[in-house]
């Protein structure tokens, strides 16, 4: 609802001073007085702004009850503005609009898990309340849906939509200046249980965490640098500079946290935000260097991480020798050696810690003591108390017998085992719903490049999490921009028709109809392809698992963890493409009439 009076406007810029405040301070805040100075204190400010939001929207609420007559119309309070919109009061705000769009029921459905699991709960205060560690039970959750709803609800401009893309941006800025002073040893805090110097951490206390953050503001200011090129702002060539300068930044201090899974979701993030541009805006040559520059990027990462499934002792001499001269020399390069370790599952690495916290997990999910912890799991911040029946010394020894496993470093797991099968599949069910809300509003609006920054930085912390840990700060980021998402394909269905530019009506204008058969024929060779490719990872990890059919050794069982783990993937991979090639492989079409 948009308010007419000054009360109401106060509500209204003090509910969007709070989520501002929110993508500042849950990067930014950290206290070095307190014991755990990152992440409770992170959710702790999360939480009052939460609170604040509430009071606010329903002091809002109360000062605006009187209902406006049928037909009126609410505008953008900025008179400066000149891509403000005239949108029927009823279509631009409200809670029942919310849940008429694509993303509502599957949140509904993903929340009344997470409740569900909260109840039954194995440690039901750590649950409502938060652990020790990381203060993430159903109080500090509520507060990121708080915001979620309350951003969702309020955001109503293209104006608004672009100070929260520039509000990520330039609070990157000082986190990125603070990862320089700490890798340059200029960093005043005396840092005990680390040096900093080595893998930045900043203000989120640890590389990873770090990474997981800035690969978030990758897309964003990249969406930027690209309206800059494009001419579409004021100031174009000093924009295009500073925003040049600032995706460059942002992605050494990815490169100096040595993180691999943020370096993963940053490299896919950028594919995927420049091959949707391509398409988009038709630029062939652009999306044929992107192809290309792809599969010569996965055959370089492939041929650079083999060694770490099939031993180079079982080489034949000349292609060892070969590799060690090439590929072996770059892993001696600081920083580039990392991406070189991405499948590794060896004894004493970091890859066989997740191996073993998976594996350990999985038994907890498939416990036929508890088996119907299958279905609603253990419950929020449970994961550090019920770890203890599959702790092994091995992880004691690469972890620390001082460290407990409160998180598995895979966040999809951690949904299965924390709010179980149901939460699992509702929680796929919300990203689905996220990732077709965007693509909808990239395939019918003038909105594409901010959809596409807003798009891009989601792909991005979805990806690092599959080995990493959902931490307060991307945790508040990926909600935030889900309302901003879903403010802007708000705002794209109320834009009047003759403005909107339709991927399907110009696909249906082409002078050229596309034949019927050649998208048969693509979609059936497509399938069949991912089929037989299914069938050989099935008959391989059914060799390795058949009792008695080979001697297990080390090397064969990181083996086989590390295809089970890529089958999973290739299995998820293979429903989405499904999803996104089915309604009349128009996704398809277009990327082959654009090449």
């Amino acid at each position: 609802m948009t308010s007419s009076t000054k009360l109401g406007i106060i509500c209204d810029k003090f509910l969007e001073t709070c989520w501002l405040a929110a993508l500042v301070l849950s990067p930014f805040y950290m206290n070095i007085y307190t014991h755990r100075m990152f992440e409770p204190d992170k959710a702790c400010v999360i939480r009052s702004l939460a609170l604040l939001m509430l009071v606010f929207y329903f002091v809002k609420i109360l000062e605006t009850k009187t209902v406006k007559p049928a037909g009126s119309e609410a505008k953008s309070k900025d008179p400066h503005s000149s891509t403000s919109q005239t949108i029927p009061e009823k279509s631009l705000s409200g809670f029942w609009h919310f849940t008429k769009s694509p993303i509502f029921l599957p949140f509904l459905l993903f929340v009344s898990a997470y409740v569900i699991s909260v109840i039954f709960s194995a440690t039901p205060h750590n649950s409502i309340w938060g652990g020790y560690d990381r203060l993430e039970g159903l109080y500090t959750n509520a507060s990121f849906w708080v915001i979620f709803i309350l951003t969702a609800l309020n955001l109503k401009t293209r104006e608004q939509t672009e100070r929260l893309i520039n509000t990520v941006i330039f609070t990157s800025i000082p986190i990125v200046a603070y990862s320089f002073i700490q890798r340059f040893r200029l960093d005043p805090v005396p840092w005990s249980q680390m040096d900093p110097s080595g893998r930045v951490s900043a203000t989120a206390g640890n590389p990873i965490f770090l990474a997981a953050y800035i690969v978030i503001a990758i897309p964003l200011a990249l969406s930027r640098l690209v309206r800059s090129l494009r001419g579409e702002v004021t100031s174009p060539i000093l924009k295009a500079i500073f925003y040049g300068s600032a995706v460059l930044l942002l992605i050494t201090v990815v490169v100096l946290s040595q993180s691999r899974g943020p370096m993963v979701g940053m490299f896919i993030s950028t594919f995927i935000f420049l091959f949707i541009y391509s398409l988009a805006y038709r630029k062939k040559k652009l999306l044929k260097i992107i192809i290309a520059t792809s599969i010569i990027g996965v055959i370089f990462l492939g041929i650079f991480n083999l060694p770490h499934n099939i031993p180079l002792a079982k080489w034949p001499s000349p292609l060892r020798n070969a590799w060690e001269k090439t590929f072996g020399s770059l892993m001696k390069v600081n920083y580039l050696r990392q991406l070189g370790r991405l499948t590794e599952t060896q004894s004493g690495t970091s890859g066989r810690t997740r191996m073993i916290l998976w594996n350990g997990v999985m038994k907890l999910i498939t416990d036929k003591d508890v088996p119907y912890r299958f279905f609603i799991g253990y419950g929020p911040e449970s994961l550090s108390t019920v770890y203890y029946k599959n702790y092994t010394m091995e992880l004691a020894s690469l972890e620390g017998h001082n460290v407990h496993a409160d998180r598995s470093h895979n966040h999809y797991l951690d949904v299965w085992v924390m709010h179980g099968l149901f939460g699992l599949i509702a929680y796929l069910l919300l990203l689905f719903s996220i990732i077709y809300t965007g693509l909808k509003v990239i395939l019918k609006s003038n909105e594409k490049i901010i959809m596409l920054g807003l798009f891009s930085a989601i792909i991005a912390h979805l990806v690092e999490i599959f080995v990493g840990i959902a931490i307060v700060a991307t945790y508040t980021h990926f909600w935030i921009l889900v309302a901003g998402i879903y403010a802007t394909y708000k705002l794209t269905l109320q834009k009047p028709a003759e403005e909107s530019i339709s991927l399907r009506n110009r696909l249906t204008s082409s002078t050229k109809e596309p034949d019927a058969s050649d998208h048969f024929n693509f979609g059936f060779y497509l399938l069949l392809g991912y089929s037989v490719l299914t069938i050989i990872i099935a008959f391989i990890l059914f060799m390795f698992t058949w009792p008695g059919g080979q001697v297990v050794t080390m090397e064969i069982k990181s083996a086989r963890d590390s295809l089970i783990n890529f089958f999973y993937i290739w299995l998820i991979a293979g429903f989405i493409l499904g999803i996104v090639a089915w309604p009349r492989y128009l996704f398809w079409t277009y990327v082959m009439q654009t090449l």
